[in-house]
């Protein structure tokens, strides 16, 4: 994530560097667009490790007695968009995000319970792997600096579709499934954008989803830092 983050800053940081470039002010009426960025927030642990358990009692009729586990998470984001400007200080834009992946992996000892019989001791090895991607609709307030630049504030709904993937094998069983659940979350977010030859603008932004992701995945607030490229028709 972080090699992803310092490219995102390097790439922030060329806006700046075009500057010096001859330009124009942005045309009004429709646009499309693209971004790639870095999106982060705060590791969930005792969320995935409470999940992990409800596998266990309630999927594999498994009694955990240790438990050991790793986590990681990959915060590459990536989206398209499509606006309107209505004037120089108003637009609207809809478009889809995503927001990277955590996993939550772990491995347990502990005993299968048969309806009769002894318990059975048992090794499982779990994966978790959350995911979050979604449509986002928002209103932009932009005020021109000068001819070519200009800084503008993001406020709007993010609808998430946050799917949890769970792998589970001991060595002679798996289980594998999906489970999804959606998610409407309040954004907003700040930018700043140089354009180019009137039609098209280069963007540098950052923005934050406030407790992104479903409530039984665990929700966090989710920042987005951001580089991105319009073109207006």
């Amino acid at each position: 994530m972080h090699a992803v983050r310092a490219r995102v800053w390097a790439a922030v940081a060329a806006v700046a560097g075009f500057s010096a470039m001859p330009a124009g002010a942005a045309e009004l009426g429709f646009y499309v667009g693209f971004l790639y960025g870095d999106a982060s927030r705060d590791y969930d642990r005792e969320k995935y490790s409470s999940l992990a358990l409800d596998v266990y009692n309630n999927i594999l009729d498994f009694s955990a007695d240790e438990r050991s586990f790793t986590t990681d998470s990959k915060g590459t984001s990536y989206g398209f968009l499509a606006g309107y400007r209505l004037t120089q200080h108003i637009a609207f834009e809809g478009g889809y995000l995503t927001l990277g992946k955590e996993n939550y992996r772990e491995r347990a000892s502990g005993f299968f319970f048969p309806g009769e019989g002894e318990p059975i001791a048992e090794n499982w090895d779990l994966s978790l792997t959350n995911r979050t991607s979604g449509f986002a609709i928002s209103a932009l307030g932009i005020l021109p600096i000068s001819y070519a630049w200009e800084v503008y504030a993001r406020a709007g709904v993010f609808f998430g579709s946050n799917a949890l993937s769970v792998f589970a094998d001991n060595g002679e069983f798996r289980f594998n499934s999906k489970f999804t659940e959606s998610s409407t979350d309040w954004l907003a977010g700040a930018g700043i954008s140089v354009s180019l030859a009137e039609v098209y603008a280069i963007r540098a932004e950052f923005q934050r989803i406030f407790a992104a992701g479903a409530k039984v995945f665990g929700e966090q607030d989710e920042d987005v830092v951001s580089i991105g490229l319009t073109v207006a028709f």
